[in-house]
């Protein structure tokens, strides 16, 4: 998981899929999902989640001071194809 970023109350965070090769590249051809990406965080009482239609974008904004984890999983071809998180601080 990559470092805490932390937000101030009021503050939002813009989230979005990359999809990078091996080597940190944009890849040539972006997988198919079997579904739309699943967004969750662990303290909706600290932040806003808001996911976009098609599940490609979110914005978490912070309500209250406290900590919360984004997550998101996306899976492909019916396996898991990856999952990622990311913590924030708010304060």
């Amino acid at each position: 998981m990559a470092a805490a970023v932390t937000m101030v109350v009021g503050h939002t965070d813009n989230l979005s899929i990359v999809y990078l090769d091996q080597h940190g590249n944009p890849m040539l051809v972006t997988p198919i999902p079997d579904s739309p990406p699943t967004w969750a965080q662990t303290d909706p009482s600290v932040a806003t989640l808001t996911v976009a239609a098609d599940g490609m974008t979110a914005s978490e904004k912070a309500v209250a001071a406290g900590s919360d984890v984004v997550s998101l999983n996306r899976a492909c071809r019916r396996q898991h194809l990856f999952g990622i998180s990311a913590d924030h601080d708010l304060a």
